[in-house]
């Protein structure tokens, strides 16, 4: 019997999660986790392997990776040099400086896809040497590109002809309108490139070294997979993929059609919603920090809460817990024997301090060992090597997992029960009850469409109910998802392996791809027909959409082959719009064409796949 096993990875922010899953059951046979390591995550993907047994290894077929790389490189604007150059723009988008170097030539098109003004090559050629100076790669974003992006060609074209940098052009990464968003994701695609073709040259030599030389491939934002090849082209695809691989992970662990999937990892805790077996796309495209682009993602309500999250006493002098993120001290007192008595002497002195935001329990790690950390605790970026009081280890405190130093945890809650004048099993219900507030309050509102931050201290009105199921995923789920969502009356469900759900859902993805074309009316009573080849004009409605057909199906095929799809599923469809005219009868506006393929990847056969694993007696 040939063994086909499917090896997931999801690179969370705090922890690696992988999982095998046999592609003919659909089962999970194991699954194991690790801390992710920073910057470089092939460490704790190493680690994490290496709790897999190596007869379940050697029947892998095929690899796929979930990551927050890209996201997190968005948001800590880190990546690649990269310079934009935008043709036919008439100012530069907001806050591009931030992102890299812009240059502004002419030319463009317009909304019918006419040239707006002719493309100024002799001012892009006298500046092209200055510009591409100490770069790593280049965007080229014309106005309507999406049109007609001749101009975009040409620009390749030159600049091409000058260096051998990476091009990205805007109407291959977005066929939408927005022209400040396409252009704002072209340059972020542009900067990714180099990051992530090393994100996943090291992944590659981190499989290939426990012998396994198979397909990897990357979730995308949407959920769907992605080849490696494709993704070192179009990084900017894989934004948020960590959480669109949990919701579908929820959905083949579960079976359920619609559901809320709540995962919470260590760092945050991420909510998406399940609709008809899909995830659910925000239509906006992803946002992160005040980056808006035009790539496929779910909608998704993102938070500090996690495992990890620390907790600290608020000025009105309640629990807070969040949204800073800090090692727990079980996890520090493994490897750092003076903690202990650190925190004693902590635990000796301990009584309300004058600042209740003060945080008793808060060490630094440096070179001359623990220090207790007087810094007030405010939200914001969080330094990895600090560690304090988290609710990973009030669990550990209470006996509900084992992990690291249990006298560290049980210190720093007995620390903080003084503090507030409770004992500790209360402290301990005190923590589990904001958590499970925050949760409540975050999915009504998310549920409801509401933008922005839950107020503190808010909480859901008594009798307040949440239709549909509720998944819970991630490590800390088990702990927290009955007791918050049983609040809202709703069907909470913890599938089995749902701690690693998001690699489940990694490695369980199809590769999908949605193509666009728009044909509108002349003036010269024949159609322009736009699609992502170019513009070209036809003497009948008929034949624009047969030649629409025709070129997105021949890309769908092209992209399909490229992310290891030999027999996809196609499905072509048109709307058209259409008025009365002046004079009775209709009037056609244009007719929009969609074609979207489907299909899983085709597995690789090696030798090491054909083998039965050994028995041991």
């Amino acid at each position: 019997m040939k063994l086909r096993y499917g090896l997931g990875i999801d690179a969370g922010g705090t922890h690696t999660d992988v999982a095998i899953v046999d592609f003919a059951s659909g089962k999970v046979l194991a699954s194991a986790k690790a801390p992710t390591t920073q910057p470089d995550p092939c460490g704790g993907i190493r680690e994490a392997l290496h709790k897999i047994p190596p007869p379940l290894l050697s029947g892998v077929v095929m690899v796929a990776l979930a990551t927050t790389f890209a996201s997190n490189a968005i948001v800590e604007n880190t990546g690649a040099k990269a310079g934009l150059i935008l043709v036919g723009y008439d100012e530069e988008p907001p806050d591009i400086a931030l992102a890299g170097r812009s240059l502004m030539i002419g030319g463009g098109h317009r909304a019918s896809g006419l040239e707006k003004s002719p493309l100024d090559l002799q001012a892009l050629e006298s500046r092209m040497a200055a510009f591409l100076e100490g770069l790593e790669a280049v965007a080229v974003a014309g106005f309507f590109s999406v049109r007609n992006p001749a101009h975009e060609l040409e620009a390749a074209r030159l600049i091409e002809q000058v260096c051998d940098l990476p091009v990205v052009l805007g109407h291959r990464v977005s066929t939408r309108l927005d022209a400040n968003r396409r252009a704002i994701t072209a340059l972020w695609n542009a900067r990714l490139m180099r990051p992530i073709s090393r994100l996943i040259d090291a992944i590659g030599k981190a499989l290939c070294d426990l012998g396994i030389s198979v397909p990897v491939m990357i979730v995308k934002g949407d959920g769907s997979l992605i080849s490696a090849a494709t993704a070192r082209q179009r990084p900017i695809d894989t934004l948020l993929s960590g959480c669109a691989a949990s919701t579908v992970g929820a959905r083949h662990l579960t079976g359920l059609e619609d559901a809320l999937v709540v995962d919470i990892g260590g760092t945050t805790t991420d909510m998406a919603l399940l609709s008809n077996g899909s995830v659910v796309i925000d239509p906006r495209g992803a946002r992160l920090g005040r980056w808006e682009t035009h790539v496929e993602a779910p909608k998704m309500r993102a938070f500090g809460l996690g495992g990890d999250s620390l907790i600290a006493v608020g000025d009105d002098g309640r629990v807070v817990i969040g949204p800073r993120r800090a090692i727990p001290l079980a996890v520090l007192g493994e490897r750092e024997p003076g903690l202990i008595e650190a925190l004693r002497a902590v635990l000796r002195r301990a009584k309300l301090p004058s600042s209740p935001s003060v945080n008793p329990c808060l060490f630094t790690v440096g070179a001359d060992g623990l220090t207790p950390d007087s810094v007030q605790v405010e939200p914001g970026p969080f330094a990895v090597l600090q560690a304090g009081l988290t609710p990973t280890d009030v669990r550990i405190a209470t006996d509900q997992m084992r992990l690291g130093e249990p006298e560290a945890a049980r210190l720093g809650v007995a620390i903080f029960a003084r503090l507030l004048g409770l004992n500790e099993p209360a402290f301990a219900e005190a923590v589990e009850a904001e958590i499970c507030r925050r949760l409540s309050a975050e999915a009504v509102s998310f549920v409801a469409g509401t933008d922005g931050e839950v107020p503190a201290g808010a909480d859901v009105e008594c009798g307040a109910r949440l239709r549909g199921p509720v998944v819970g995923a991630g490590a800390p789920a088990g702990a927290y998802v009955p007791g918050a969502f049983g609040r809202l009356h709703a069907q909470c469900i913890l599938p089995e392996c749902y701690p690693v759900t998001g690699a489940v859902g990694a490695v369980v993805g199809s590769v999908s791809v949605a193509l666009t074309g728009l044909i509108r009316p002349t003036d010269s009573h024949r159609y322009a027909l736009h699609t992502p080849t170019g513009m070209e004009v036809l003497d009948s409605l008929d034949s624009a959409v047969s030649k629409g057909k025709e070129i997105l199906e021949g890309l769908a095929e092209e992209q399909m082959c490229a992310n290891h799809v030999t027999a996809p599923v196609m499905h072509f469809s048109t709307e058209e719009k259409r008025v009365r005219g002046r004079y009775g009868g209709e009037v056609h506006l244009e007719t929009a064409l969609t074609l979207r393929a489907t299909g899983r990847p085709t597995l690789c056969e090696l030798p090491s796949a054909n083998r039965e694993p050994p028995r041991h007696g």
